[in-house]
């Protein structure tokens, strides 16, 4: 909390997955799910969400477990330019 109250950002440590799904009712609609899952860095986020202040998130795509293809995987990429 303290390194939040000095107006420091920390940041925390993550790993994101993109899926992609169709719906069962409808093939041609894609649903793009992309997650972030937390490893390191509870505590600052915590202390971030009490305090009501913005926190850093570095999160590594694992390119190998995400349903997705790399094409899907670029439109993401090029969605965040």
């Amino acid at each position: 909390m303290k390194r939040i109250d000095s107006n420091e950002t920390p940041t925390a440590l993550g790993i994101s997955f993109l899926d992609i799904k169709r719906p069962l009712h409808d093939k041609k609609e894609e649903v793009w799910i992309y997650s972030h899952f937390l490893l390191d860095g509870h505590h600052k986020m915590f202390a971030a969400a009490e305090a009501k202040k913005a926190i850093g998130l570095l999160a590594f795509l694992s390119l190998d477990e995400s349903f997705a293809s790399k094409e899907q995987i670029d439109t993401l990429f090029r969605a965040f330019i």
